[in-house]
């Protein structure tokens, strides 16, 4: 019934809000009547505050950082192989630039260089005189801790600090590190030897070679050859031209042949003599007209040697027989006496027969030599097939050998230029930004140590005088319920 009287009376709701109020206003007028009462004390424990804070932040130690910086460019490290690596059959390795430089980083916070700083340097150097059992790994420990390694979001940049009791010991450990890691960084990216063992390799290739080569000269000496391919083509080219040759014989004696027949056929059809009537004064007018005559019927066994009596230049040899004769015919040419005479017809024919039979001689002389020679080039040929597995495997494992020298000269030079970058120290990490030297420190932060002191001073100014008041607090404040007031609270929210 009470509460139902509370929640329907507004004016006793607006009362029971300001009894509820009253105790924090009272809390916040005795506070400030403490501070106010005691401000002497709270003048001297904020001086006091501030100056122990400040005097503190003046004893603890200094650090001071080094920082180096380093780019990352693409180099042999990212896209070439080792050439041992390349000795037999490879395949294609890609990988990405993200992942080059997340294993750069893995080497550069990895154990083995900071093994290699406190060997370099002595743990007595990094962590100053220690009696422990393993200074080494307290020294070791030290860096770890020490050494910070950052890099920016998709870039080339590793940025590396360090924190020590001073600056020059700061960059000194910070220059050594990263001396290390270069050595280390180029020892993953090469092999131990390999420029040796291409070394010693091509040696053994190079005597290999000289023992087969001698062999393979040998061979080709036995046989008279450079080169089995060109000695083939050679052979191949003269057997070309005696098969001409002998084809060009062939068709020229069978030419010789049938004129030495055609030949002997017109001999046989032309007396040896003829009869001749001889007068005091001859009739040397015809004489033209018989030598043409004659010529012409020279001229027609020749053709008909070549040509059928049907052939036009035969006709017209005909017909100029014909009208020789007609004119023969029609002038007395007979004579009071006989007398016999060699036929000028049978003499030409039998020189042209004796210069066909010389031809013909000549050719079949050609021929035999062409025959032999055609059995000389098979005996060759033959002797060559016999020795081309030979010679063509020596040629073979030659030009193996040949290569793989090349390829090992090649990969012997290509380890020696390793070695040389390693020993120049040559790799595709820049140290773009040598460790610094920073006289600054980097902590204790002398403004986050005022802005700290000036607040513990302002607290502990305010919450001395209020203790100094608790129990003058405890008279005079009412008797309050936290339990009753979080009921209030929650029923007018």
């Amino acid at each position: 019934m009470e509460t139902q009287s509370l929640n329907d009376n507004p004016s006793l709701q607006n009362a029971a809000s300001e009894q509820d109020a009253l105790p924090f206003a009272k809390y916040l007028m005795f506070g400030v009547r403490a501070v106010v009462s005691h401000w002497r004390t709270v003048i001297v424990v904020f001086i006091a505050t501030f100056f122990l804070t400040q005097a503190i932040s003046m004893v603890l130690p200094r650090k001071y950082a080094s920082e180096a910086k380093l780019f990352v460019k693409i180099g042999k490290e990212s896209i070439g192989l080792d050439p041992v690596a390349t000795t037999g059959s490879t395949i294609a390795v890609y990988e990405s630039r993200e992942g080059e430089i997340r294993s750069l980083l893995e080497i550069i916070t990895s154990r083995a260089v900071l093994e290699r700083v406190v060997e370099k340097m002595g743990p007595e150097a990094i962590i100053g005189e220690d009696n422990s059992r393993n200074p080494a790994e307290k020294a070791i420990s030290h860096l770890n801790e020490s050494i910070y390694v950052d890099r920016g979001t998709k870039s080339s940049v590793i940025s590396m600090s360090i924190r020590e009791d001073s600056p020059e010991k700061a960059q000194q450990i910070l220059t050594v590190f990263l001396q290390q890691f270069r050595e280390l960084h180029m020892e993953a990216n090469t092999t131990q030897g390999s420029h040796d063992f291409f070394v010693e390799q091509c040696r053994l290739v190079d005597q290999e070679y000289e023992t087969l080569n001698k062999k393979l000269q040998a061979a080709k000496n036995a046989l008279g050859v450079v080169s089995l391919e060109d000695k083939r083509k050679v052979f191949e080219a003269k057997e070309t031209e005696l098969q001409k040759d002998r084809l060009l014989t062939d068709a020229s004696l069978a030419k010789v042949e049938a004129e030495i027949r055609a030949y002997e056929q017109a001999l046989e059809s032309v007396p040896e003599r003829l009869a001749t009537l001889q007068r005091d004064l001859p009739n040397v007018s015809m004489d033209p007209t018989i030598k043409l005559r004659d010529e012409l019927l020279i001229e027609r066994q020749d053709l008909l040697t070549k040509f059928t009596e049907n052939n036009p230049r035969v006709k017209a040899i005909d017909q100029k027989i014909a009208e020789a004769e007609k004119v023969l015919a029609a002038t007395d040419v007979n004579r009071p006496e006989l007398n016999e005479d060699a036929n000028p017809t049978w003499l030409k024919l039998m020189e042209k027969l004796k210069e066909s039979e010389a031809q013909a001689i000549g050719l079949r002389a050609r021929q035999a030599s062409l025959e032999a020679q055609f059995e000389e080039l098979h005996v060759e040929l033959a002797n060559l097939n016999a020795h081309e597995g030979e010679i063509a495997s020596l040629s073979k494992h030659n030009d193996v050998l040949l290569e793989k020298m090349y390829s090992y000269n090649s990969k012997k030079e290509e380890a020696r230029i390793n070695e040389e970058l390693r020993a120049q120290d040559i790799s595709n990490v820049n140290v773009f930004q040598h460790p610094t030297y920073v006289e600054k420190p980097v902590s204790p932060k002398t403004s986050l140590i005022f802005l700290a002191g000036l607040f513990l001073s302002i607290v502990n100014a305010l919450l001395i005088p209020l203790l100094m008041e608790y129990t003058h607090f405890q008279h005079l404040l009412p008797e309050f319920s936290l339990k009753e007031f979080g009921g209030r609270l929650a029923k007018t929210t």
